[in-house]
């Protein structure tokens, strides 16, 4: 089981990862500190889930970290950070999908465990 440093972690990693593809796909040249922002971003989205609901016993899953709930932050981050939406510019979109993959990044590790994710909470 991940602790709260390896979701951290990997979710850094994974909102810098975002934040390089992501630059591709808006043809946008990728900035150090943009990448370092994003990857806090990353960060701070893979920790959420257990800032809403600890880790203080086995069965602590409920709603934020949920099937359901992941989708959702799916659906909103591929509805809001298109190149379509016009009321928000580039890097905001992009900073948004870092901090969802940070959050989806930890429920994907969470999945992977004999317990795994409730589809809506209990």
């Amino acid at each position: 089981m991940a602790n709260v440093a390896d979701h951290g972690l990997i979710g850094g990693a994974v909102g810098a990862g975002t934040y390089l593809v992501l630059c591709r796909y808006f043809q946008r040249q990728a900035d150090l500190g943009e990448f370092l922002v994003c990857a806090a971003a990353g960060c701070m989205g893979a920790v959420m889930p257990d800032l809403l609901e600890p880790a203080v016993h086995p069965h602590h899953r409920q709603i934020a970290h949920s099937v359901t709930v992941g989708g959702l932050l799916t659906k909103c981050g591929i509805d809001v950070c298109t190149p379509e939406n016009c009321t928000w510019d580039e890097f905001h979109k992009i900073l948004l999908a870092c901090a969802i993959a940070g959050y989806v990044s930890h429920l994907a590790i969470d999945g992977c465990t004999p317990r795994g994710l409730p589809l809506l909470g209990k």
